[in-house]
């Protein structure tokens, strides 16, 4: 498939103390996104915690040997860091972000603080406030810095809880553009790309794949996840409302029924032609017999996809895309990207 041309390098970062994933929900990202780095603290001392026990966070070893990611920490001239600071302080006595600090739950917000007490240049910040207030200057602190670190890398800032998706979305309508997008499209594109994925691929078939499989999927079909990308772009740059929005919840509901409802169905009458076309000239036993007799055209989106499976698992759904990239039509749907995985 190497005509189709290539669509934007989507990357991403997540930041430790700013949202934990599931394990699924970081499949999802792995599909999305064509890397991942983890932002940990660059130095950590001892802290006192809630219990007056002093503790040292400790990051395992295994993080450092991830293929589904890579461990990246921060590093800011004084000058910006001095700016962050002054930032995050008036973020703390902003009412709304306070407000949006309270609904996070009590031991993703206790994590945070944790994570800002043993971080060796926000520490002497934090560790001489309040845990109540040191909690919101430790959100503030985090994700003013998570933001400016992924920008200057030229990276999507993401979470796995939707609470701090919420306070990435209030801070990136004034803040610079990042990984060359818009800043409102920037922040629309991981709650987007999640939504479409679970459209297309089942939780059970995310759970039989490895994170290090996922990673060989997208290598081997770089060309095909640029179209999937450049189209996730396209899809986000359609739904005005940004994440915080009341509307958002209901703009993406509407956007499923509607313009990834026509998707599918165009999907499912390009994979039929196809289907069609392919067996013209190459016979594969059973799937031709059901081809025979009728079955395949009537068929919607993921029965197709299942029947082909369950014919012949070692060609079915790739043969029928590599047709279709010769017809040159997965330009038109980067969505093959995701039915090909499934």
């Amino acid at each position: 498939m190497g005509s189709v041309p290539d669509g934007p390098a989507l990357t991403a970062m997540m930041c430790d103390g700013l949202g934990w994933f599931t394990s699924l929900d970081f499949k999802r990202a792995l599909l999305v996104f064509e890397k991942i780095d983890y932002l940990l603290p660059e130095d950590t001392v001892a802290f006192r915690d809630v219990d007056g026990a002093e503790r040292w966070l400790m990051f395992p070893q295994w993080l450092y040997r991830s293929k589904a990611f890579s461990v990246k920490h921060s590093s800011i001239d004084p000058e910006i860091s001095r700016r962050l600071t002054e930032s995050a302080l008036a973020d703390g006595n902003d009412p709304a972000f306070r407000a949006a600090v309270a609904g996070i739950p009590a031991s993703d917000r206790l994590y945070a603080w944790r994570v800002a007490s043993s971080d060796a240049t926000f520490s002497p910040i934090v560790s001489v406030m309040p845990c109540d207030e040191g909690q919101v200057i430790a959100h503030a602190l985090l994700l003013n810095r998570f933001l400016i670190t992924a920008d200057l890398s030229g990276q999507l800032p993401i979470s796995g809880r939707s609470h701090i998706r919420r306070l990435l979305a209030t801070k990136l309508g004034p803040a610079p553009t990042t990984s060359g997008l818009r800043s409102a499209t920037a922040a629309k594109v991981q709650p987007i790309s999640l939504a479409l994925v679970e459209a297309f691929v089942a939780d059970d078939d995310l759970a039989r794949v490895t994170e290090e499989e996922i990673v060989a999927y997208k290598d081997a079909n770089g060309a095909l996840f640029r179209q999937f990308t450049s189209e996730v772009v396209q899809i986000s740059n359609a739904i005005k409302e940004l994440p915080l929005d009341e509307q958002f919840e209901a703009a993406l509901k509407e956007l499923q029924m509607t313009d990834l409802w026509r998707r599918r169905n165009d999907i499912a009458a390009d994979l039929r032609d196809a289907w069609t076309a392919f067996f013209k000239t190459a016979a594969k036993g059973v799937a031709a017999a059901l081809l025979g007799l009728g079955v395949i055209p009537g068929l919607p989106l993921s029965a197709i996809a299942l029947t082909a499976a369950s014919a012949s698992a070692s060609w079915a759904i790739p043969d029928l895309i590599e047709l279709l990239a010769r017809r040159r039509k997965v330009r038109r749907h980067g969505l093959y990207y995701l039915l090909n995985f499934g």
